[in-house]
């Protein structure tokens, strides 16, 4: 049970992040089509994570969560040059 609340937060987390990051390069003037990639790429990582998180696959889950992490960094690297 524990397992599962840690994982709809953590989907939450990055659903919120994610959200925020498509209306920064929606309306960034200098928003690139890379920054863009990486932000619609973040929407599908949250998709295939809640499809994890119902099969109840937590090793897949946690692995996919650091992926998703890691491009959430690279977009927000880029929307700061």
């Amino acid at each position: 049970m524990a397992r599962t609340n840690t994982m709809k937060h953590a989907i939450r987390v990055l659903e919120h992040a994610t959200r925020i990051c498509i209306r920064v390069v929606s309306n960034s003037t200098s928003s690139t089509t890379i920054t863009g990639r990486l932000a619609h790429e973040l929407e599908g990582y949250v998709k295939r994570l809640k499809r994890i998180e119902k099969q109840d696959r937590p090793e897949e889950f946690f692995r996919v969560l650091g992926n998703a992490q890691m491009k959430l960094m690279r977009l927000v690297c880029n929307l700061r040059r």
